[in-house]
Order: structure tokens, then sequence, then C-alpha cells
């Protein structure tokens, strides 16, 4: 076919087909070849920069880990603090909190339940603590045992009236094992990964 015979779109089609040889010919194609691949890629499957950009993240958050603090934690980090029970699973952890919480409402002092957290370990990956922000900002260990002193008095009784075996047997259980701890930035980002959100602990204060 003489090139004037050629319509606009097969010349068009020409063109770009003696493009693509150029393109992809020679020691060029160990360049533009993946090139072009990955243009294609970007553009016809928009998926996968949404795959690419998570497996980005990911494998930044395994190399550099970063945490961020939940307010029970915010509350207590850098602080003395009386520790309930650990745990090495969420789920039980959140059901001993839940029902301590519960026991607490009903037969302990109501002003501290607020007091009382869920946060994560700062020495056990993966792990959890029921604890009691017993000093407030200014908590301090000796605070925190003479705390732990006080809540086994109250509430774990020995005598062997019924009001003593109901405390026991609802909250002084979960004094058995109570103990006093810093909350330590430093060891739980060795633990947990780069605290991002530490400055929000001012306003948290506020």
């Amino acid at each position: 076919m003489a090139v004037q015979d050629r319509t606009p779109q097969e010349w068009i089609k020409q063109k770009i087909a003696n493009a693509f040889e150029w393109w992809i010919n020679g020691i060029r194609g160990f360049v533009t070849i993946p090139l072009t691949l990955l243009i294609m890629l970007f553009i016809f499957f928009p998926a996968w920069q949404d795959a690419l950009t998570k497996s980005y993240a990911a494998v930044s958050n395994i190399i550099n880990p970063k945490a961020y603090l939940t307010r029970d934690e915010l509350d207590v980090i850098n602080e003395w603090i009386i520790v309930i029970w650990s745990y090495g699973e969420k789920d039980e952890a959140e059901k001993d909190f839940n029902d301590f919480v519960k026991a607490y409402s009903n037969f302990g002092d109501k002003s501290r339940i607020s007091d009382i957290h869920l946060v994560r370990s700062d020495s056990l990956k993966n792990g959890w603590m029921i604890v009691i922000d017993w000093g407030g900002n200014r908590g301090s260990k000796k605070l925190s045992e003479d705390g732990i002193r006080i809540l086994m008095d109250q509430y774990n009784k020995s005598g062997s009236d019924s009001l003593s075996r109901m405390l026991k047997n609802n909250l002084g259980k979960f004094f058995i094992d109570a103990h006093a701890h810093y909350y330590d930035q430093r060891q739980f980002e060795y633990t947990n990964g780069r605290i991002i959100n530490l400055q929000n602990k001012l306003l948290l204060k506020k």
C-alpha cells in the first residue's frame, strides 16, 4: 500500500509501532521494557499503587516500628503505677479488666474508677496489664506501695463475716500479686515501637 493510500489511523498506528520498536530495541530494552511495564502498572492497575504503598508502610514499620499511645497509656506513661495483673493475650486482659471495673464499681471507692486502666506492657511484646494510677501526677514508688497496702487492708480482709468474704471474693483476689511499677517510655518503645503522640500527654493533663 502506498503512503498516500493510508488512512490517518493507519499512519498513526505505523508511527506508534516504529516508536515502540525503537523504544525497546537493543540495549535500551534493558531499561525501557521494565520502565514501560512499571508505567503501565500504575496507569492501568491503580490497585497496585495501593498495594505497593501498603507494602512500603509495612516494611517501614518492621524496620522502624511506631506506636500510637491510647488515652489510658498516655495517662500513665513515665509514672509510677500499681500493676494488678499482666497478660499475654488482649482478650483475656479485656475480660478481667471489665470484671475488675465492675467489681470496683459495686464494692470499691467509685472515685477511683477513672484511675483504672488497661495498657500494653512496656516489657512484654504483645503483653497487656491492668493498672491503677494511684498517685496521679504526684505518683511515686512509695505512694504506689502505700496504695497496695490500703487496697489489701480494705478488700482482702481475713474476717469471717459475710462482708469480709464478699470483699475478698470480689475485689481482694485482684490484689494478691499487685506491685508498684514504673511505666517507662524508653522500655515501652524498645518493646512496642517509637511513640509518635507523646505530645498529647500535655493536652490530656490540662
